[in-house]
C-alpha cells in the first residue's frame, strides 16, 4: 500500500522538528534541498548554499530560545501528490512556553520533492513575520548582504526588515495575566 500525501508530510515534518529542536544539522540536512526560497510577509529571501542553509537552522532555533519557547509542533494540514515526486502541503505551526502560545499558531506550506529515496523540503512560505519568528537570521541577514551588495536596497533591503528585532516575542504574546485585587 502507497503511502498517502498527507501521512508523508507528516511524517517528514516530524523528522525535522525533531532534528531542529534537538539542534541536530547532521540529522535536519539530508531532509532540505537547495535551492530554496523562504518567504514570510516581511522577507523573500533564496539560498542556494549549505552554509547560509545551516546558518538559518541555527539562527532560526536560538530565534526560539531567545523567546522563551519550551516546545514547537508542525501539523500537516493538508497534502497532495501534484506528480509521483512531489507534494504540496500546509501545515501549522505552534510555539509554546509552557502551554502559552509565544505566537499565534501560524500556517506554512512547502514543497516536497522526492529524491534519492528521501522527502525533502524545498523551501517554505509562512505566514508568520520574520520580525515574529526568526527565519532569516542577523547573520544570515548581513551575509546575504554582502553577497548581493550591488542590489538596490533603497527600499527594504532583500524585502526584510533589520534583523535586530529578529527572534523577539511580540509584547502581545500569550494571554494577559489575570487581575488582582479588589476593581470595584
Amino acid at each position: 500500500m502507497t503511502a498517502s500525501a498527507r501521512a508523508l508530510y507528516q511524517a517528514h515534518l516530524d523528522v525535522v522538528t525533531r532534528a531542529f529542536w534537538a539542534r541536530s544539522w547532521e540529522r535536519c540536512a539530508p531532509h532540505l534541498k537547495l535551492p530554496g526560497t523562504y518567504r514570510s510577509p516581511d522577507c523573500v529571501q533564496e539560498l542556494t548554499t549549505v552554509d547560509a542553509l545551516k546558518t538559518m537552522f541555527i539562527e532560526q532555533r536560538d530565534g526560539l530560545d531567545r523567546m522563551g519557547a519550551t516546545a514547537y509542533h508542525r501539523i500537516c494540514a493538508s497534502a497532495r501528490f501534484v506528480s509521483h515526486d512531489r507534494i504540496e502541503g500546509s501545515h501549522d505551526t505552534y510555539i509554546l512556553r509552557n502551554s502559552t502560545y509565544l505566537l499565534a499558531p501560524f500556517q506554512s506550506s512547502m514543497p516536497l520533492i522526492h529524491e534519492n529515496g528521501l522527502w525533502r523540503a524545498q523551501g517554505i512560505t509562512t505566514e508568520a513575520r520574520n520580525a515574529d519568528y526568526t527565519v532569516v537570521g542577523p547573520t544570515l541577514f548581513r551575509r546575504l548582504q554582502d553577497r548581493d551588495a550591488d542590489i538596490d536596497r533603497t527600499a527594504t533591503p532583500f524585502g526584510c526588515p533589520d534583523a535586530p528585532t529578529h527572534g523577539r516575542p511580540r509584547e502581545n504574546a500569550g494571554p494577559e495575566p489575570a487581575a488582582t485585587g479588589d476593581t470595584t
